[in-house]
Formats: C-alpha cells, structure tokens, sequence
C-alpha cells in the first residue's frame, strides 16, 4: 500500500508555539491579523494590549515578510499557537463606492469583466474607474488574472491571484 493522490500544499509557511503573558485571563482564544508593505497592521485587534499586536506583527516580518496574515489560537492559560503565512494583499485607494467588493477577472483570450458585490456590472462612473485600476495593477503581475478589492476598515484590501 503506498501514498495515493497529490500531497496537499501547507496553508501557513511558519508556525510557532509562543506565550503571551498579556493575554492570561482574558476572553480572547483567537486572534487574527494582516501586515501590509508599508507596515500598516489591519485586524480585529481592538482591545488587543498595542503589545501583543506589534509582536505577533514583528513574528510575521520575521518569518515570511510582508505582506503577510497571523493567526494566533489559545491553546492554554498563556500558550498559543501563531501561523503565519506570506499573503498576496496591499491597501488600495479607490473612488467612493456604494460595494463591499470589487473584482476585475481577465481570463486568457477575453475581454476584462467587472463584478461588484459577486454580480456582473457593466463598468460605468466610478466603477469604470475602478475597473481601470484594477486592471492596471492586475496587469502589472499577470496575462490573466482576477483583480479583488474588499472593503476593510483601513481601505481596500487588494489581492490578485493568476488565472
């Protein structure tokens, strides 16, 4: 009998066992946040002892870099559990718009279409323009590719995956 099928690939590039004195007697058991390039730190972390925040982000840097996502799981009474993990995001600067998210897919031999909020618009007004940055920055890394902005507290969260 032998192994069959692919290997799965790893979700997290690091994981570390650490203790977080800061935490103990709290009611967090999960905590989870995003590293942008310049260092902005976006997360539900309100609360979170500044800290705790800065050296589960320092953690990140150290491991893969940014930008990059932890997430950090209770595991004792000051034991966690942190992963970390290379992420594809940057903060984004878009028009005012009335959506939650924007994508722009440009599949290989087509033409580039635009959806807000999952359903399929035709890019007029400030969703033209934000078609075109989307574009833009897609184009910048890949032939084909799906161009995503959601809406976060700190701006638009950008990812671009490779069709």
């Amino acid at each position: 009998m032998g192994v069959h099928g692919l290997p799965r690939s790893r979700e997290w590039d690091a994981v570390a066992a650490v203790e977080i004195e800061e935490l103990v007697g709290t009611a967090w058991s999960e905590l989870t946040l995003k590293v942008l390039r310049d260092g902005t730190i976006l997360g539900e972390v309100e609360g979170v002892p500044e800290q705790v925040v800065e050296r589960l982000a320092w953690l990140a840097r150290e491991d893969c870099g940014v930008p990059s996502e932890v997430r950090a799981v209770r595991t004792g009474v000051r034991d966690w559990s942190v992963a970390v993990r290379r992420a594809r995001l940057e903060l984004l600067q878009l028009p005012e718009l009335e959506a939650t998210e924007v994508a722009l897919a440009l599949p290989p031999g087509g033409e580039p279409t635009l959806f807000v909020d999952g359903d399929e618009v035709a890019p007029e007004g400030a969703y033209a323009e934000a078609a075109r940055e989307l574009e833009r920055r897609g184009r910048e890394r890949y032939k084909t590719f799906v161009a995503r902005a959601s809406r976060t507290s700190g701006g638009w969260e950008l990812t671009i995956d490779a069709l």
